[in-house]
């Protein structure tokens, strides 16, 4: 493991406590300074005062490396920082005080002091001087952004460094490179920003320093709009308009415009005029590639946003109207709440909508008619809100908390509580949250509910769930996996069409009429988004919504939301960084060197290591992170080898599992989808190649078995 660079202060004392050795030495031997001239302008008069012992603290030294005549210290030439043999050339201070009660004995005097070297000159140290003072003032800097540091901080602590660093800024704006003037727009409601689409696009493809801007010739984009509270004590909320580019390759959110204020935009047509006149420009003259003459065409793929969201970009009836289905034209019924029974209405199209031909469907016209943009084709659904917080979390409220028909009782909250919680520690560590207690489920997270859906609740429930209930569960979660996979989505995306519409005629049935919801009636149309963009996160709010999460913890007090955000967004207080292992390296590699085995002779030359990190999943020996699919079966890793670890070739050492058969066998059987229950891993071992692995498994304990599900963004096309 690479060894922690020291802090500075740390190195400072550790400076100063070795200058007080020295000058100790020296103020016994002043004899010899005055033949050296580089110390005779620093020795006191014969009649001066001599400083007292606590004298004040010492500026920072000039370090010149390599210097063969600098000071030894104990004829060994340590490094007066890092305790390093290297040799170093120490420029003193000022003023040197005369007495610290050394042995006079203890360094020879030819070793003592030597000539400077010819080649170092004032020039010289000033420009390694001011290369240091630059230096820690981008290091200030970047530790500010990233750790979050308040000005008020920030400012007490450069107030402190310039005593020893003169050269540092007393305002924390100018190290910061604060934006001073933010120039908001008046909206309805609030407060607009423009940050501009063309240049935030720009910004997005240099912070991907794998991607040359001269070699694209087109870029495909997404939108997302969406509300932000930012406290409970107030209304006081934000508006983000966001963006991520999704093709030829793959961004991070960014920033395009933003509203704040304390209800949401007053006037859609004010709200987004800036993006749509700038929209109207590229999408009709593309991108001007700075410094060049090429342009870079631009493409819409879609909008991402939420149901109440694509209602008010749109301009139509929201959920609860009888027209507010934004993909067929279904008069809802109204059952103590509005419901779409049907699930086979016509279906809307980009011309109907363009032309205003259901006029109950409609309460104003969108500022983005005109623009060559699908208005239903190009709105797709977002399953997270859909189906993770929405049809998932459903069930498991009736379950709960529904009528008495399909409740379940506290012993099933019990039970599954407990299920839940000893499932954790089986998933791997691509799955941030492991899942909790029932109890909680209000506050349960939207990948608690996509990992309880796919992963842990079949098995969980399979056990413990009524089975005419937990089969018109697994009609959803079949789907939804199917639809999630970059792999089955294309196979079987009509299939799972048909189990998404069974799923929602049953609801009748298992839980009364009343759950005819628009969340439950949407799941028919999802395929059809599936068909048009690919699997479900392609096309999903899951990486805006965890921008969100990072715009929001920007804000720090209630006044002037739109400046602080944007003044943090100009210090580079955010990380665009892809989450996740893919987008952090191009190679694996292995860590944590072990010699415990297996190891068969054949590889008695390679070298044992417990974690394997590549760029598609992270590997380890331990539980969780140990199970892979390869060779169209599962595995147990019980060794990682490598020959170095600098080396490209990586082996594993993997144990299979006995009696793998069906998990289940409807809606389809399970071993199609890769899904296996299986016994105990076997006692013979085999080796693996890493390029072999199609992807890596959750392993569940499921009775006296285990149940292994493929993670569905680890899957690779055989």
């Amino acid at each position: 493991m690479e060894k922690r660079k020291p802090e500075y202060w740390k190195q400072y004392r550790k400076v100063r406590s070795r200058v007080h050795e020295h000058l100790s030495v020296i103020n016994e031997k002043c004899d010899l300074m005055d033949q050296n001239p580089l110390f005779s302008s620093h020795v006191p008069e014969e009649n001066q005062s001599l400083p007292s012992t606590d004298f004040e603290p010492l500026p920072s030294f000039i370090i010149q490396e390599n210097d063969e005549s600098s000071f030894s210290d104990h004829h060994t030439g340590v490094d007066l920082i890092n305790g390093s043999s290297q040799n170093h050339f120490l420029e003193t201070p000022q003023t040197l005080p005369t007495s610290y009660g050394s042995d006079s004995n203890q360094i020879d005097e030819q070793e003592q002091f030597s000539d400077p070297p010819s080649y170092i000159s004032d020039s010289d140290s000033e420009l390694d001087d001011d290369i240091r003072e630059q230096g820690l003032e981008d290091e200030i800097q970047n530790w500010a952004t990233t750790f979050k540091i308040t000005h008020s901080s920030l400012r007490a602590l450069l107030s402190i460094l310039r005593v020893y660093h003169p050269s540092l800024p007393k305002d924390p704006r100018t190290l910061l490179k604060t934006n001073r003037v933010t120039e908001s727009i008046e909206v309805d409601g609030g407060v607009y920003y423009h940050f501009g689409f063309v240049s935030s696009c720009l910004q997005a493809v240099e912070r991907a320093s794998s991607v040359c801007l001269a070699e694209i010739q087109s870029i495909s984009v997404q939108f997302n709009i969406d509300g932000l509270p930012l406290f409970k004590s107030t209304n006081a909320q934000l508006w983000p308009i966001l963006c991520r580019i999704i093709e030829p390759f793959e961004t991070a959110p960014f920033i395009v415009g933003l509203f704040s204020g304390n209800k949401k935009p007053g006037n859609v047509v004010t709200y987004l005029q800036h993006l749509r006149e700038e929209l109207d420009n590229v999408l009709q003259n593309g991108i001007n590639i700075p410094n060049s003459d090429k342009k870079v065409s631009v493409k819409i793929s879609c909008f991402v946003c939420d149901t109440p969201a694509r209602a008010f970009v749109k301009q139509t009836k929201g959920h609860s109207g009888y027209y507010g289905c934004d993909k067929c034209c279904q008069k809802g019924k109204w059952v103590d709440k509005m419901t779409f029974p049907e699930v086979d209405s016509p279906l809307r199209t980009d011309l109907q909508f363009d032309e205003l031909s259901n006029e109950e469907h409609h309460i104003g016209q969108s500022p983005f008619i005109g623009l060559p943009i699908g208005m239903v084709s190009q709105f797709p659904l977002d399953y997270m809100h859909l189906v993770c917080l929405g049809v998932t979390r459903r069930l498991l409220w009736l379950w709960i908390k529904g009528p008495l028909f399909c409740r379940q009782g506290a012993g099933f909250v019990k039970q599954v509580s407990l299920a839940i919680m000893e499932s954790s520690k089986y998933m791997p560590r691509e799955v941030l949250r492991k899942g909790r207690h029932l109890s909680e489920l209000d506050r349960w997270k939207a990948t608690e509910f996509r990992q309880f859906l796919l992963y842990s609740g079949p098995v969980i429930l399979s056990q413990l769930l009524p089975v005419k209930y937990y089969r018109h569960f697994m009609l959803l979660s079949v789907a939804v996996y199917c639809l999630s996979s970059p792999v089955f989505c294309s196979y079987y995306c009509e299939y799972a069409k048909q189990l998404l519409v069974l799923f929602v005629k049953q609801m009748e049935e298992l839980y009364g009429n009343k759950q005819y919801v628009y969340n439950i009636h949407a799941l028919v149309h999802l395929a059809d988004d599936v068909s048009l963009y690919g699997s479900l996160d392609r096309f999903s709010a899951f990486p805006f919504e965890s921008f969100l999460g990072r715009l929001k913890r920007l804000v720090r007090k209630p006044n002037y939301v739109l400046a602080q955000v944007v003044n943090r967004l100009s210090e580079n207080c955010i990380d665009f960084s892809i989450t996740g292992l893919k987008s952090s390296f191009s190679e694996s590699f292995v860590k944590m060197q072990h010699h415990n085995g297996p190891l068969p002779m054949e590889y008695s030359q390679y070298l044992q290591f417990k974690q394997l990190i590549s760029p598609e999943f992270y590997l380890s020996i331990k539980q969780g992170d140990n199970c892979i699919f390869a060779r169209g079966k599962a595995w147990l890793i019980t060794n990682i080898l490598s020959l170095a670890e600098d080396c490209r070739e990586r082996l594993l050492i993997v144990e299979s599992f006995t009696n793998a058969t069906e998990f289940y066998t409807q809606p389809l059987q399970s071993t199609d989808l890769h899904i296996y229950k299986v016994g105990q891993p076997s006692d013979n071992i085999e080796v693996v190649n890493l390029n072999e692995i199609t992807a890596k498994c959750v392993i569940l304990p499921c009775k006296s078995k285990y149940v292994v599900i493929p993670l569905l963004h680890t899957f690779k096309l055989e």
